[in-house]
């Protein structure tokens, strides 16, 4: 087993992401830092260091000597990463540095989100830049915002993109895979007003907490038998019996819309002269709960503590009307493909839920392959959750199987590994679909990157023989589209006879099942 200084001896990536970019905080809309220092210490080795106002950065790299003719290729990964640490741990995410560590084959951080997605994409580019390997001329894309509004990607200057004949997006999640499409989405923002009231004398509070959950992608992992803390805490408050006048002072849950919540609290009171039948209730409630999620969610965590009595609470129709409605919200795989088996069609998150002023606010995240399919899910989720609602939507990146990109790809994995590299279409949203519409219309793209298991929660882990494959596969893939001279409609040519890709049963010219971003 390799020790951390080991694998930065061994890869100039590893140096990169584990003394830069796990050091410096770089959440979403904290990415600030991150890209000021790519700026400043990777500025010598480009031709062009540039901005735009949503703060991604473009740094474009000149061909090697002979190379000037050949396609120019986008290199695009982004800066931000998921916040998430587990609940006994201590860690701000804008001031604390990462701790990697290694635990056996893997790099893992110390109780919170290694930030491999996509520090690793990012550290990669970064080891491009100031590699003297030959290439043609090669643009390097950061974005900001990727895991929270995809903002970078959506406000991306289009003169970034204009001279690319080609993209390579590094923020897929399995090294053995190409990515070549995924799924559209839907962000449904909902928010409940009610009518705030004073805390009348004679009731007791508590604090019922569900946590220490799973979690995970909502896209990867919305298919794995996986709590959300948000339904389960429903579910637990809505059990209780109506002799008990349980009312919500405050509820929340959830932290980030592509996260499964793995944790969530509510703020309740009864009637004094229930506290001791209510105490008994829960503790009863807390067996049920446990007993039923203890092979799927083994450390999830029940609490009922009691708490100071607030000023005010939600007013009785709303509290009551609020656990129906979250009750009956959507939330887990709505449809599974019935094009590429194995592979989730339609989902959806209940991912947050948070008081605000006089409105309770409640997240949704849909994803589908088929954008036309999202509405009914969106529509569901309005008839659950009565208020106000706001939808925003991106489309999905569509693949396209004849992508000559794709097939010069997968011959290189071919030669390199002697091994077929699959294409597949994810759950999940990548930034290919928005960025590619700011570039050329024939622009081809695909993505691809190391194997990471778990994103966006505490036990996040990068698999180490698979980033150093990731590096072998990009410079060789880099290498051989340097060979080609521009072509007017393709951006290079594919001399490759295809026959290698498709002459197994587990080869990669089929597009199959999902991917994990």
């Amino acid at each position: 087993m390799k020790t951390l200084e080991e694998l930065k001896l061994s890869l100039k990536l590893w140096k990169i992401f584990i003394d830069e970019i796990c050091k410096i905080p770089h959440t979403s809309g904290n990415e600030a830092a991150l890209a000021e220092h790519i700026k400043t210490t990777y500025r010598e080795f480009g031709a062009e260091v540039l901005q735009d106002e949503a703060g991604n950065v473009l740094i474009r790299k000149k061909a090697s000597p002979g190379k000037g003719a050949a396609s120019t290729v986008l290199l695009q990964a982004h800066l931000d990463m998921v916040p998430q640490k587990a609940a006994d741990k201590s860690h701000d995410f804008e001031t604390d540095p990462i701790s990697p560590q290694i635990d056996g084959e893997w790099v893992t951080a110390d109780k919170t989100t290694l930030g491999a997605d996509d520090g690793i994409g990012v550290a990669a580019m970064l080891a491009l830049l100031a590699s003297s390997e030959s290439f043609g001329p090669l643009n390097f894309l950061f974005t900001v915002e990727e895991e929270t509004s995809g903002r970078g990607a959506q406000e991306l200057r289009e003169d970034f993109v204009a001279d690319a004949d080609c993209l390579v997006n590094l923020d897929f999640e399995d090294e053995s895979v190409i990515c070549v499409g995924d799924a559209g989405a839907a962000q449904v923002t909902t928010s409940i007003k009610y009518t705030p009231e004073a805390m009348q004398v004679g009731f007791c509070a508590f604090n019922i907490a569900v946590s220490r959950l799973t979690g995970g992608h909502s896209g990867l992992d919305i298919n794995l038998p996986r709590g959300n803390a948000i339904k389960i805490l429903t579910k637990i408050l809505k059990d209780v019996p109506p002799d008990f006048d349980l009312r919500i002072a405050t509820i929340e849950g959830g932290e980030l819309h592509n996260a499964i919540p793995t944790s969530s609290s509510a703020v309740v009171v009864v009637p004094q002269e229930k506290k001791v039948g209510f105490e008994s209730f829960m503790e009863a409630q807390k067996s049920i709960v446990m007993q039923k999620w203890q092979s799927d969610e083994p450390n999830i965590s029940i609490d009922c503590d009691t708490e100071a009595l607030p000023t005010q609470i939600i007013n009785k129709d709303v509290s009551d009307d609020l656990l129906v409605a979250l009750d009956e919200c959507p939330h887990g795989v709505i449809k599974m493909s019935e094009v590429c088996l194995g592979s989730v069609e339609t989902s959806t998150n209940l991912a947050k839920i948070r008081i605000d002023g006089d409105q309770i606010v409640i997240f949704n995240f849909v994803r589908s392959s088929i954008d036309s399919k999202k509405a009914p899910v969106v529509s569901d989720i309005k008839d659950a959750l009565k208020g106000e609602h706001v939808v925003e939507e991106d489309l999905a990146w569509q693949p396209k199987p004849d992508s000559n990109l794709l097939k010069l790809a997968q011959a290189v994995y071919k030669k390199e590994f002697d091994k077929n590299l699959k294409a597949e279409l994810i759950h999940g949203g990548l930034e290919c679909g928005a960025i590619g519409k700011k570039g050329k219309s024939t622009l081809d793209t695909i993505s691809i990157g190391p194997t990471i298991r778990f994103p966006h929660s505490p036990i996040e882990k990068v698999d180490i023989e698979s980033v150093e494959k990731f590096w072998i596969f990009l410079l060789a893939l880099l290498g051989r589209i340097s060979e080609f001279k521009k072509d007017e409609q393709l951006g290079y040519a594919v001399q490759e006879a295809p026959a290698a890709v498709v002459d197994s049963q587990d080869a990669g010219a089929a597009i199959t099942a999902p991917g994990c971003k």
